[in-house]
């Protein structure tokens, strides 16, 4: 974030890195006073934090709001989850931008409620349109997944 990494950032604000690790997946809380400090180091006012939260207090602990902010909580857990980080990393290093729109359409198409098992078939049916990965045909949505293992 800002363009700090999470060892400076620890340093600027006298924590370990593993307390900012924390901090991030919303694993410990963060105090009044730890927020004050984190937007000085970040130089941000500290309204930046809160750019994203509901306009009504009672909304974000269930009380009654639009229907549509309880979904936005939920899509801001899901943003900080290990497993989301780790998804969005690795659709980052496919290199191949063919591999990486058709990885992209997949998990799109699955996502909607109209998701069907023909839809799926389909959809993998048409990674034939990539003919190669490194060299070698791609015959499954398998093998693009399988060839897809490198690290960052």
């Amino acid at each position: 974030m800002m363009g700090l990494s999470q060892e400076r950032v620890a340093e600027l604000l006298g924590v370990t890195f593993q307390q900012v690790q924390k901090y991030e997946r919303g694993a410990n809380r963060v105090s009044a006073s730890r927020l004050l400090d984190l937007s000085r180091v970040l130089n941000v006012p500290i309204t930046f934090f809160f750019d994203d939260m509901p306009s009504s207090p009672a909304s974000a602990y269930g009380g009654s709001h639009p229907a549509g902010i309880a979904a936005e909580a939920c899509s801001e857990e899901l943003l900080s989850r290990r497993e989301t980080l780790e998804l969005v990393r690795a659709y980052c290093r496919i290199g191949n931008a063919s591999i990486r729109k058709a990885a992209f359409e997949l998990i799109k198409s699955m996502s909607s409620p109209e998701y069907t098992k023909n839809q799926a078939i389909e959809l993998s049916q048409s990674m034939d349109e990539i003919p190669e990965i490194d060299g070698a045909e791609v015959e499954s949505l398998g093998d693009l997944l399988e060839r897809q293992d490198t690290c960052l």
